[in-house]
């Protein structure tokens, strides 16, 4: 009890038994319930909560441009937990700083605008599949669009990640691993437990048997699909392109594509390549972001948009302005600030249909920092 009377976030409000110990809130993960204490908190307590002993949540805005930019004279805010990888090796999603940075040295070709282009007809391929796939079905009655965007985005993701289509859209189904990937979160939020307890390495024997195989499937997919990408080589227009150039910093023999990078004469900030264990967690990162994310969202702003006519209609105007047919729908004819309204509109799907149920948090850097003028010792943890 001194503990929770002398602590620096003593001042912030939030139930007595969250000020000195993580248990309550960390059982409420387990079970699947922390969006809803967290609901339930924040409308007790206002917009600053405090959740675990050294952990706040905000609602506020401005923890945005406080702890997830970089303010000039400020130090980095840290990552706290996010996504707990079952090789126990974080991906690009979960990084720290310096691993953070290395990561997107290798990766930031493929989200180029060069990069988009050499991707293009991997990803014009699908949209068109869904088009047609649609089309056909007119006639039929009733289509879900949400889940034919669903099966195209995950095809597409598939393709650019694996080097391989899950063939959603052809079979008119979806595909068991984005079924398996969609119930990581659970696992995830279970594994992150166990280790803020020091148990992390019980984890996948105290869950239950059928989350636990469920787990161990999906990363052993994962494996045998980019093992196979890696053998395809560097030359297809899609995400690892030129992760494959750099080089793997350290796989099993015969997975090298290349000559391993060479760092040696590299300052530590500027390294580049993946280790094999990191390049497996990115891409079940980049497979997670940019197949289900993707598709809730665009399921959102065509919900949106059907229930806001006018908005509707100014979009439809913008669009068929901008091009006579569908050939004329390119990456660059896209680009940003070419569609004003098309932008505006996807921002504020967005902001009102967000698809991630993360909460992504930071960590006070060294010396403390301040979030909308209020001072917050180091290693505290922040969260929204």
């Amino acid at each position: 009890m001194s503990g929770a009377s002398i602590s620096p976030l003593k001042a912030f409000p939030g139930p007595r038994l969250y000020a000195i110990t993580s248990l309550p809130f960390d059982i409420s993960g387990i079970q699947g319930n922390q969006h809803k204490l967290l609901a339930a908190l924040h409308d007790r307590y206002g917009p600053i909560v405090r959740v675990r002993p050294n952990e706040l949540s905000y609602i506020d805005a401005c923890i945005w441009k406080d702890a997830y930019t970089i303010r000039p004279g400020h130090e980095e805010w840290e990552k706290g937990d996010i996504i707990h990888p079952v090789n126990g090796v974080r991906g690009i999603i979960g990084s720290l700083r310096k691993e953070h940075r290395r990561y997107r040295r290798s990766l930031a070709h493929a989200f180029s605008k060069q990069g988009l282009k050499e991707q293009e007809p991997i990803i014009s391929q699908h949209v068109n599949n869904m088009v047609t796939g649609i089309t056909e079905r007119c006639d039929e009655g009733l289509i879900d669009i949400g889940t034919w965007l669903s099966w195209t985005t995950t095809d597409i993701i598939g393709d650019l990640a694996f080097g391989d289509s899950f063939g959603c859209v052809e079979s008119v189904a979806g595909h068991h691993f984005m079924e398996s990937t969609l119930n990581l979160l659970k696992p995830s939020m279970w594994m992150g437990v166990m280790g803020r307890w020091g148990l992390g390495g019980l984890a996948l024997a105290a869950m239950p048997k059928a989350m636990a195989a469920g787990l161990q499937a999906n990363a052993e997919y994962v494996y045998d699909k980019l093992r196979k990408r890696i053998q395809l080589g560097k030359e297809r227009g899609d995400f690892f392109d030129h992760v494959l150039k750099h080089g793997i910093l350290d796989v099993e023999g015969t997975l090298t594509p290349g000559k391993r990078p060479d760092n040696s004469k590299r300052p530590t900030d500027h390294l580049v390549g993946f280790t094999f264990e990191e390049l497996h967690s990115t891409a079940s990162d980049l497979v997670f972001a940019g197949s289900e994310t993707t598709a809730t969202v665009l399921s959102g702003v065509i919900f949106n948009l059907l229930l806001h006519p006018s908005i509707h209609s100014r979009l439809i105007a913008e669009i068929r302005s901008a091009f006579t047919t569908s050939d004329d729908i390119t990456i660059t004819s896209t680009a940003i600030g070419s569609l004003p309204y098309l932008d505006a509109v996807l921002q504020e799907g967005l902001r009102v249909y967000h698809p991630a149920p993360l909460f992504a948090g930071r960590i006070a850097p060294t010396g403390g920092d301040t979030i909308a003028g209020v001072y917050l010792p180091a290693a505290k943890t922040v969260r929204t």
